[in-house]
């Protein structure tokens, strides 16, 4: 039995798996507006997972938008990606429970919200 790696859709699992652990979390903390001041190791696990996450798919969508420029930091990818908002459409989506709604229907589960030049980035 060999094990057959794939680049697929690495950063898409990763939020799925994210999401699955905020999922556990909803269980035992209501996310309402009373409990925002709510602290645990858990919640600070998933922040800062989530917070890599985030560098991580931002410096790959700065390479895909602008191959050539610089992208050390979260300084230079707010530049990068903030220069070519304007060719971007910014969908809304709203999920509650298992399905998402998005300003142009129904849409599953979270899916991507920027799309530039004819590519969806997710």
């Amino acid at each position: 039995m060999a094990i057959i790696a794939t680049g697929g859709k690495l950063h898409w699992n990763y939020l799925l798996a994210l999401d699955r652990d905020m999922e556990i979390v909803s269980r035992y903390i209501e996310f309402t507006t009373t409990n925002e001041n709510v602290y645990s190791i858990e919640l600070a696990h998933l922040l800062f997972a989530a917070a890599s996450e985030v560098d991580v798919v931002a410096k790959l969508v700065c390479e895909q938008v602008d191959p050539t420029a610089r992208r050390a930091n979260i300084d230079d990818y707010r530049s990068i990606l903030a220069s070519h908002l304007h060719t971007w459409q910014i969908r809304r989506f709203t999920c509650l429970g298992t399905g998402c709604r998005s300003d142009r229907g129904r849409i599953g589960r979270p899916v991507a919200i920027l799309i530039g030049g004819g590519r969806t980035t997710t």
